[in-house]
Parts: C-alpha cells; structure tokens; sequence
C-alpha cells in the first residue's frame, strides 16, 4: 500500500447517536487491523453526538476526522454516505451505523479476503442480529440473538449477479446491513454515488445492489458485526410503516424496487426470478388497504361497519389482510422460483452446514463439538434412542451422513461404519471429523435409493431427517431392505405435519429450517407408517417436544405432537 494513505477507511455517519456512538468508535478502536481511518459525518446532529465525535478526534488527530454538510444541515443517510465516500483516502471501504459494533477481527478478515483475491470487489461476513444488548430481551423469544449470513456457499468467489438474486429471493437472508460488507474504492469509482432521492432509507441497499450487480463478492461465515436491534432504529421504525400506504417508508420500498428493476435492465441483465419477485412486491404494495387513496378510507369503513371501531382495530385488520396478501404473493412467487431446474443434491451441497454455531473454523475440532452440542441440545432423545455400544463389531450404514456427527459417534463405540450422502460438501466434513476423531469409515457419494452396496451387508441402517427431502423416499425405503440383513434394524426420522412445531411456525410466522428445500415434506403418522410397510415391524414414536423435561423416558415417545416422528423398523 501506499505511504501515508490507510489501508481501509471506515465510514460512520450519525444523527443525535449519543446513545451509542462511544461503543460503535471503541469497536473500532479495538480492531486487530491497524492500518485504517475513521471519518465520522455528522449528519446535523443536536444532542451530544457531536461533542463525542469532537472528543475521539482531539484524541485521535491522524486517523479520526469529523465531516459535516455546509451549515451542518441534516441531508439525510445518503448525502453522509456518499460524504464520508468521497472523503475516504483508503483503498478498501468499510461502514459501520453508530448504534452497532465491530468484533475486533472484522477488518483484518475483510482485507485478507480483499487482498488474497484481487478480482473480488465486495466482501460480505454474518452478522449477529444483536438483541441481548438489552438485557430484558433474553426472556423474549422472538428478541433472543440470531446470526444472519446470505444462505449461498461461503468462502468462495461468487460471480455477479447471482449473491443479489440469491439475497434477494432466499427467505431468511435478507440484505446484509452497511457494517457487514466492505468494498474496494476502485469499484466504487465503477458504480458510482448512491442516489440522494433514497434520503433517509435503502441507501445502503442501492449501493449494495449496485457493486453485486457488478463485481464477484465473497461471503464469509465469520459472525463480524454486532448488529444493534431496537425500536428508535431506523430500520425497526420503518418496518411497520412499510404497509401504510402513502407513509415515507412505503413510498421509499416502491423506489428502492422500481430502481433495481429499471436498474438491472439499464445493465442488460437477464434475471427473470429478480423480476418476478420485484413485481410481486410492488404487486402486494399496491394492494395495501388505501393505496392511492387518502387516509379518510379507514374511517369510511367504520361507517361501513354500521358501528363505531377503535382505531387500532382497524389498523389491525388491515395488517391482516397485508398479511394475507402478502402469504398469497409469497406462494406465487416462490412456486416460480422452485420450479426452476434445482436437484436435491444442489441444495444440500450448498446448504449443509449454513448454519453457524461457533467462532471455530469449518473443519476445526471446535467448529465439530458446537456443532454437537447442538444436535443434542436440539433432539436430546438420541442417546436414549440408540446405544451406540450394542452396535459394536457390527456393519452401520448410515444414509444421509451430513457432517458425519452420528456415524462417528458410532465407530467410536465399536461399529464398523459406511457412510452414504449424495452431497460432496457432506462427505468433506464427515471426512474431516473422521480424521480428527481418528476413526476408519467408507463413505460414498450416492443416492439413498440407488445403494451401491450388496445385498444383506448391514446389521443396521440409521436415516434420520432424509426420507423429509428425498427425490425418492420409498426407494431408499426398499434399498434399506435390500441391504439390511435377515435379523438386520433401520431407524427413520421424519418431521410431524400435526406437531407442536407446525402450530408454532405458522402462529407467529417464522420459517422452519430448510423448509425452503426441493421437495420437502411432512408426514403424518399413517403417511409414515405406509411408507414403511416394506418392513415385517415397526415402531413409530414422537420425540422432541417442547418442554421434553415434563415427559421424562418413553413417556415422550408416547405423546403425540412431538416434531420428531421417529420409526425403528426389523426386516423380518
């Protein structure tokens, strides 16, 4: 780099953010990286925000500079934005709101990636959706932390546009905030200022849009920012007013999604899921109760009623027929978006361990016990179901290995073990634990239903969670009997389509995990037990209930409503 120029320059712009500017600059400070400056574009604050930017600058004269507008009017995000870009001497660009904080790695992960490939324009990490900083939020389980990270492969170039439409569209992994992704100064000179007609919202999403749409980009899995959730935000004011019609927020939505069509068009790009999802929305915008139509509409409609309603009844009901709407929008489009050419083995192969649970790198001793510890937070009925050590000295397959947790656990215990996955990214990690564990294991890549495997070879086969996703669940049904000796057992899981879980998800709308997957599916108990009539026996009961501690033993199994419908299944 060159003398006298920083590295990266962090931009922050603030508006009365005395609340939490000091922890947003000491998270800076606190970088492992070094070599940065840090502007701070004081966009017409009035409250002290401004003496503690004046106060870290005295301080810090040669990396900390204050910017304002002339006559430090308030211009909105946008003009601080493009400010605080013009000004920045770094050759890399990284931002951070002033109510939320760095981790200390944050900039040194962001520059390595920048620096080991020079063809990426725009670098993306996971982001810690930061409710905890308040301590009542902890006994509110829609407030408890969440890490959110786009759902595509991470750690490896991804070419434009496909992080936008993946982004975009995947439920689940909305666009990254501003201090989650950072940028080269060059692509910025491509692309160009963010609009200042996006004033007080979406600014940070144009330009995100602009670079993706435009230059490969690197997710990385590393949990960097601190993502501050409370309701003085401006992203939390402005959710709720999305859906009244003729709000700022609601005419900001249908710019943003009007600019990114007519944008992706200006570039010849032919993305016809972002299309079809650009107009959903707009679609379900303008089908807002009142849209284009003075406010006067919700007390027309009390005289309508012939009786007087309070107000915040009418506002409920009209967020229920958003609500509605909107499910309506979701089925169409997603059914156009799942009807494009997607295997089951595509899914997995991206999707196998999307969800991060430790600091730990993937392939690390600790990433494989987060991720353990997990899996027996999560189904605790597992060491009751299955003792590992009675399978000792006997051939276990297991279909549908993952990150190979299960299969490891049981050549542990003595059993000689053969894992089968049809995704290479699952056969790597169960590859790589075996290794660490220390443990000999044959794993192939197949499909359950087409086994490459003898008949009558298996003591025991283990399939927990597959037949949900199968192309062909009844096959790998039959191929388990093949292969299962004479006095051979298999063990199945399914999820309960009348379950606790079902009710829960749908109460307060919360997508399950993976729900989003090819062909998945729930089953009842009859559907199950069809499936399994190959076999001479079986078995089938719930498990993981939601307070498994009042329904101790067997007794869970014997309770209906449990998410898990689990099968332990003899050939003959």
């Amino acid at each position: 780099m060159s003398p006298g120029i920083p590295t990266v320059s962090v931009i922050m712009p603030f508006l009365n953010a005395e609340r939490f500017m000091v922890e947003a600059v000491d998270s800076v400070l606190a970088q492992t990286f070094s070599d940065w400056e840090l502007l701070l574009i004081d966009d017409g604050s009035s409250d002290a925000s401004v003496g503690i930017a004046m106060d870290f600058a005295g301080r810090f004269p040669d990396r900390i500079r204050i910017l304002s507008h002339p006559g430090r009017v308030n211009r909105g995000t946008a003009a601080s934005r493009n400010l605080g870009m013009a000004a920045a001497r770094g050759h890399y660009l990284a931002f951070l709101d002033s109510d939320d904080a760095y981790e200390p790695r944050r900039l040194a992960r962001h520059v390595s990636e920048f620096e080991r490939d020079p063809g990426v324009g725009v670098v993306i990490s996971a982001e810690l959706f930061w409710h905890s900083w308040e301590p009542t939020a902890r006994f509110v389980p829609e407030h408890f932390d969440r890490i959110i990270v786009p759902a595509v492969v991470t750690d490896r170039r991804i070419a434009p546009p496909a992080l936008i439409v993946g982004t975009l569209i995947t439920r689940g992994a909305p666009l990254p905030s501003p201090g989650s992704f950072s940028l080269r100064a060059s692509a910025l000179k491509a692309v160009g200022d963010v609009p200042e007609a996006f004033r007080l919202y979406y600014e940070d999403q144009v330009l995100l849009c602009k670079l993706l749409l435009s230059f490969p980009a690197k997710v990385l899995p590393d949990c960097l920012l601190r993502y501050r959730q409370h309701l003085t935000s401006i992203t939390a004011a402005n959710a709720p007013l999305e859906r009244m019609p003729g709000s700022a927020a609601n005419r900001a939505r249908m710019q943003f999604l009007r600019w990114l069509r007519d944008y992706a068009a200006e570039l010849g790009l032919k993305l016809p899921e972002l299309m079809v999802w650009i107009e959903a929305e707009l679609d379900a915008l303008a089908s807002l109760p009142g849209a284009g139509e003075p406010a006067r509409r919700f007390i027309d409609l009390r005289a309508l009623a012939g009786r007087t309603m309070p107000r915040p009844v009418l506002v409920k009901l009209a967020g229920m027929r958003w609500r509605l709407r909107q499910r309506r929008t979701r089925r169409r489009v997603m059914h156009y978006i799942d009807s494009r050419p997607r295997t089951v083995r595509d899914y997995w192969n991206e999707r196998i361990d999307d969800t991060k649970l430790s600091e730990h790198a993937r392939g690390s001793a600790g990433y494989y016990a987060a991720h353990d510890a997990y899996r027996l937070a999560k189904s605790g009925y597992l060491p009751r179901l299955i003792d590992w050590r009675a399978w000792a000295g006997r051939d276990v397959l297991e279909i549908g290995c993952g990150a190979g947790l299960d299969l490891v656990r049981a050549a542990r215990a003595g059993a000689r073990i053969t894992g089968v996955d049809l995704a290479p990214a699952a056969l790597e990690l169960t590859r790589g634990y075996c290794r660490l564990a220390g443990v000999q294991a044959e794993l192939i890549e197949a499909d359950g239903a087409r086994l490459p495997c003898a008949d009558a070879s298996f003591d025991l086969v283990y399939c927990l969670g597959v037949l949900p996703f199968a192309d062909d669940p009844a096959g790998i049904v039959a191929e388990t009997v093949r292969v299962l000796r004479p006095d051979g057992a298999a063990i199945f899981m399914v999820y309960n389509r009348r379950s606790w879980m079902n009710l829960a998800t749908r109460l307060l709308r919360i997508p399950l995990g993976h729900g989003d997957a090819p062909q998945f599916r729930r089953y009842s108990r009859a559907e199950f037990a069809a499936l399994l009539r190959p076999f001479a026996t079986c078995t089938i009961t719930g498990e993981r209930l939601p307070c498994e501690s009042l329904f101790p033993g067997r007794v869970a199994g014997r309770i209906a409503g449990g998410w898990h419908l689990i099968a332990e299944c003899r050939r003959g």
